[in-house]
């Protein structure tokens, strides 16, 4: 199959080897990306030369010749990617790329080559024919107005998508002020676009920060960025009507408050609650069978949200699933919950969760039905509130669905003294049995034609995971199964928080094995936003993707 190409045009004093998160999103999103390198202002012009000289160095590279120079080597790349179609040492890239879809992007100085080969009118001094016609759209990252010549004049027959994308501290690293948000208004009317970013500096489209910045780096601005590029380039590139409603609006209305995209299969609603959101933990305290060279080359290819390399910590959420079905409303694991007196790390800020209730249109006594996919803290917290000094169940029409067995095991290890569960269950389930409102069931229990159980024990003795079936679609709530997509690379890598390791991993890879390559769509509780995913076949590992 032939796949759109994308071009990238780094910044002044950088190189065609990042921003790697982008690159790499990019491909695995079905994409063959081309970073190109720029002689004479990448970064030669600032290696040989001492710290102090460094800017100078690099001042010097910001000329008018040299951007022409960036724009033939556009040129040069789209000649050789045309005249590799013939040639035979070339055909493994050649029929893989379809050159009637091309893509142009770039930061800083790659945005001026963009927006030159792209579409802003050429001055008579710079040789050639522009704009280049073979690239269909742009994306443009630190856009900036020309300097002597007014921005309407420059942008205004711009004839293909653009999107701009920028931030609110979005400066120059060699002190030239640019004016980053006067080249959208300039724009003419049709698919174009502009993310500005709050409170994020130049360095928000790059892997790490630029020496002298301030302030710190959001994880959120990274996956706005890659969210609006990945459906800029589906509508432009791929002609997705759905990324394209999404771009204009339509998609907005779909989206939970900062959880995942509302997800509909058949009659059934589903979409998530989140209580905590971001980096969490590090996978070798985590994982005891982690080796770190094998994860590193795993995340070289992974969807970038599910790590944070700055910190070097998984980004773990915290979240409940609301489905809601033509008969019932029913809410899966139950997150921390408040007023628990649980220590750190655990005593992070619960309203997050109680707002985004509020948000769904929910009410606690609309609720029918709670499922727990096991009884960890984190996963049946909002089962019961504090009220006058007594736990009672927080939401007083619905029936519990615990695992007998998981029930019985948990009242066991609390009776012991042992820790966990610490006070866990006494303050989260049994307060729901002795409210009459729990229902302990077994393997095979069924609410109806819609929900169902599978059992994949090992993290805990009876977890359980909650298919949804809808009209000949399928969705699964996987728990606790596995809590990083690492766990789909290495099936085997259980965690510190398993009762049994090798019965979770057996469990895991069953469970992947049955799913992948299917339609099953997989909603993993602690998988980051936009949290719904399917499960490939890679030999003996799985592959995660997200649905977007």
């Amino acid at each position: 199959m032939r796949m759109p190409v994308i071009l990238f045009s780094h910044g002044l004093g950088g190189n065609r080897h990042g921003p790697t998160f982008l690159e790499r999103h990019w491909r695995a999103r079905g994409y063959v990306t081309v970073f190109l390198q720029h002689p004479g202002s990448d970064d030669s012009v600032w290696r040989a030369a001492a710290p102090a000289e460094r800017r100078a160095a690099l001042l010097a590279a910001a000329t008018p010749a040299q951007l022409v120079h960036r724009m033939r080597d556009v040129v040069a790349v789209l000649d050789a990617l045309a005249s590799w179609q013939t040639t035979h040492e070339h055909r493994p890239l050649s029929e893989r790329v379809d050159l009637s879809r091309i893509g142009m992007a770039g930061h800083s100085f790659g945005a001026l080559t963009t927006q030159a080969v792209a579409g802003q009118h050429a001055p008579p001094a710079i040789p050639g024919t522009w704009p280049d016609p073979r690239i269909k759209s742009a994306l443009v990252l630190s856009p900036s107005t020309p300097r002597i010549r007014p921005a309407a004049e420059a942008f205004g027959r711009v004839a293909i998508p653009w999107m701009l994308m920028t931030g609110t501290h979005d400066g120059s690293p060699i002190g030239l002020p640019p004016d980053r948000l006067g080249v959208f208004p300039a724009l003419p009317p049709g698919r174009k676009y502009e993310l500005v970013l709050h409170e994020a500096e130049h360095s928000v489209f790059a892997d790490t920060a630029l020496p002298g910045e301030k302030l710190p780096r959001n994880l959120q601005h990274q996956r706005a960025i890659l969210a609006l590029a990945m459906a800029f380039w589906d509508s432009t590139l791929k002609a997705d009507p759905a990324a394209q409603a999404w771009l204009d609006g339509a998609g907005r209305s779909q989206r939970g408050r900062d959880g995942m995209r509302t997800l509909r299969i058949g009659d059934v609603e589903i979409t998530s609650i989140i209580e905590r959101d971001g980096p969490w933990r590090k996978p070798e305290s985590m994982f005891p069978a982690y080796d770190a060279a094998v994860a590193a080359e795993h995340l070289r290819t992974m969807e970038p949200e599910v790590f944070d390399p700055e910190s070097g910590r998984m980004v773990i959420t915290y979240q409940t699933f609301v489905v809601r079905t033509p008969k019932h409303t029913i809410l899966v694991d139950t997150c921390t919950g408040e007023d628990k007196g649980y220590p750190a790390p655990m005593d992070f800020d619960k309203t997050p969760w109680l707002a985004g209730f509020k948000a769904a249109g929910l009410s606690f006594d609309k609720i029918d039905y709670v499922f727990c996919t096991h009884l960890h803290i984190d996963h049946c917290g909002w089962n019961t509130v504090l009220r006058d000094g007594r736990w009672v169940p927080t939401f007083p029409n619905a029936k519990y669905v615990f695992h007998k067995r998981e029930y019985d095991y948990w009242e066991a290890a609390t009776k012991r003294g042992d820790n966990p569960p610490g006070q866990v269950w006494n303050m989260n389930c049994l307060p729901i049995v002795e409210a009459g409102q729990a229902l302990l069931v077994d393997d095979d229990y069924a609410l109806d034609d819609t929900i169902t159980l599978t059992p994949t024990p090992g993290h805990s003795p009876c977890h359980c995971c909650v298919n949804i079936f809808s009209k000949g679609q399928r969705a699964v709530v996987t728990g606790d199964m596995m809590h990083h997509a690492l766990q789909c690379r290495e099936p085997e890598w259980s965690t510190i928080f398993d009762i049994d390791a090798k019965q979770a991993a057996a469990s895991r890879r069953g469970f992947l094995s049955s799913v992948a390559e299917t339609d099953t769509l997989i909603l993993p509780i602690h998988f980051p936003t936009p949290t719904v995913g399917r499960i490939k076949a890679d030999g003996d590992r799985f592959d995660w993707r997200y649905v977007r």
